[in-house]
Parts: structure tokens; C-alpha cells; sequence
């Protein structure tokens, strides 16, 4: 493989490491920027913002440009955005930094996935491509439990500025590594003349499964940290440990899915899959449903995890019932 390729895991990674930090870093965020935890979660908002803008829009506006001077300057800002995100003070400021990174975000994948099948033999293209989105794969399985930790250990501000530093690596690597002309393709006029593309009817409806699938997914993910940590009343340690799980579970996730799709087809494996998420959000949705009943209750005998106000007789003393996920004395 050229090593440009080893670049662009290394951006990919620093790229789905800052998309992922700020949901291990919900709470602390909340807590020295004095927001809410809602408020705070608008920085996955505007990074996902900066997404769709920069994937579809800048990309095409960048159109005539060399695919090497496109990565560098979406590294570049990448850089700048968590640089600034460090300096953020105030929580505008990080929603700004948020919005410039996503922005970078769209426009390095859209073009270094173009760039690395295009670097390669086209028997190979397939592998040059798993090593690129390899690196967000990595960053889905540390990025929250890495964070979540180290959002105890180390100021939040020394986080981004890691990141920042591996983002500057990356510039470094794409000025040093990639050949010049790399990926560039024949000019077909103004950036602007592309756009309407992005309103064609099937594209957009090829496009809203993926984006349903990661609002269901994301709309659970963005608060998991703060579910875990203040009403499950898990410790830093098990709620790191419960996101590793689901960033393993990810990665084997895209294996599996890529083995369905081949054998099963685009269509039948994206239905089981999508049949998956919903089973889990639901299972998700009834837990607070079950729990634990206390020992020293009045209450009848039953199951260790039954529905708690039936299980009462009547002349049980009246007392207050435990909020959802409760803990057993």
C-alpha cells in the first residue's frame, strides 16, 4: 500500500476520535461550561451539521481544485477547529469549533475515499478503503470509553488539544506522502453548476435510510454517558467499560454487515440490520419497566425483576415509588 494510506487512517482516526469525544465528554462539558447536558449535546448538532454541509456542498464547490490541496485544507481546518475547541471558554465557542471540524469531516472523506482506490490497483481498491474508514472504526471503539476516562483524569481542553496534534501529523503526511495530481479528475466547469445533483429524488431517497438509521442510532448515543453515569449511577470505570463494548460491537458490526450485504443482497441485509437497531432502542425504552424490588418491601413475593406497583397488596404501608433503574439496598 502507498504510505498515503497509512496518512489517511491516521486522519480518519483523529477525525472519528473528535467526532465521537464529545459524547464521553457530555458531562464534564456540561459541568465547565455551565450548560445543561442538552445544550451541550448540540456539539454533536453542529459537528453533524458541518457534516452534511462539508461532504456534499464544499466538496462539489471545491470541484476544480487538486484533490491534494482539498485534503490539506481540510486537515488544516480540522486542526484549527479542535485548536479552538481547547481554547473554548464558553459554550458558542465550542459549538463554533464543532461546526469548523464537522465541516473538514465531510470534505476529507468524500475525497480521500476517492483518492485511495484511485492510488491502488483496482483489485485492491477494496482493501485501500477498509484501511481508511479502519482508523473511524478504531476511533468508534475508544473514542467515548477513551474519552469518558480521560474526561476524569486530564483537563477536557487537553483532549482537543491531543487531537489537534494528530491532525497536524496528518497535514504533515499528506504534504510529504501524497504524489501530486493524485485522484484529480477532469474539470467539468464551475463547482456551482454541480449542485442541483444533490436534489435529485433518487439520491435523496437513497440517502434518508442512512441518515433515519443514524438518527435512531445517535439519538441514544449522543447521551449514553449521562444515562450511564447519572441514572444507572455507574461509576467512570463501568460506564467506559459499557462503551468499549459497543464500540467492539461496532466494529464487528461492520464485518458482519459487509458479509450480509454479499450474500444477502444491499436491500434484505440493510432491513435486518435497520429490524436490529429498532429491536434494540425499543429493548432500550422498556428497561425502566423492570427493576429491582427491595428486600425489606412489604411487597408479595415475585421474580427478582417483576413490575413493581402490582406486586404490592393493599395494606402495604404508601411510600414512594424508586425512580427508574433504582438499585436494590
Amino acid at each position: 500500500m502507498p504510505a498515503v494510506i497509512y496518512v489517511f487512517t491516521l486522519c480518519a482516526f483523529a477525525i472519528g476520535f473528535t467526532e465521537f469525544i464529545s459524547i464521553g465528554l457530555t458531562s464534564t462539558l456540561a459541568e465547565n461550561l455551565h450548560a445543561s447536558v442538552a445544550q451541550v449535546g448540540l456539539a454533536v448538532t453542529f459537528y453533524a451539521a458541518g457534516v452534511v454541509i462539508g461532504a456534499p456542498v464544499l466538496t462539489a464547490l471545491a470541484s476544480s481544485w487538486s484533490r491534494k490541496r482539498l485534503l490539506l485544507v481540510a486537515m488544516l481546518a480540522f486542526t484549527a477547529g479542535n485548536v479552538l475547541a481547547a481554547l473554548s471558554t464558553h459554550l458558542p465557542l465550542l459549538l463554533s469549533a464543532r461546526l469548523l471540524s464537522g465541516l473538514a469531516h465531510g470534505v476529507f472523506f468524500a475525497v480521500a475515499s476517492s483518492v485511495a482506490t484511485r492510488l491502488v490497483a483496482p483489485e485492491r481498491a477494496g482493501a485501500a478503503l477498509s484501511l481508511v474508514f479502519g482508523g473511524v472504526t478504531v476511533a468508534m471503539a475508544l473514542g467515548v470509553p477513551v474519552g469518558t476516562w480521560l474526561g476524569s483524569v486530564l483537563p477536557w481542553q487537553w483532549i482537543f488539544a491531543l487531537i489537534s496534534t494528530c491532525g497536524l501529523v496528518g497535514v504533515l503526511g499528506v504534504a510529504c506522502w501524497m504524489p501530486a495530481g493524485a485522484g484529480d479528475l477532469a474539470s467539468s466547469g464551475p463547482g456551482w453548476r454541480q449542485l442541483p445533483v444533490l436534489f435529485d429524488r433518487r439520491l435523496l431517497a437513497g440517502a434518508s435510510l442512512p441518515l433515519l438509521a443514524y438518527t435512531g442510532s445517535f439519538a441514544l448515543y449522543t447521551f449514553v454517558t449521562p444515562l450511564l453515569l447519572q441514572v444507572t449511577h455507574a461509576d467512570i470505570r463501568g460506564a467506559s467499560a459499557m462503551l468499549l463494548a459497543y464500540g467492539i460491537g461496532a466494529a464487528i458490526g461492520n464485518l458482519v454487515g459487509g458479509r450480509m450485504t454479499d450474500r444477502m443482497g444491499m436491500d434484505r441485509a440493510s432491513l435486518w440490520l435497520l429490524a436490529g437497531i429498532a429491536a434494540v432502542l425499543e429493548h432500550f425504552y422498556l428497561i425502566p419497566i423492570h427493576i429491582r424490588l427491595p428486600r425489606s418491601s412489604a411487597c408479595s413475593p415475585a421474580p427478582r425483576t417483576a413490575r413493581l406497583p402490582r406486586q404490592c397488596s393493599a395494606t402495604a404501608p404508601a411510600r414512594s415509588a424508586p425512580p427508574p433503574f433504582a438499585a436494590a439496598p
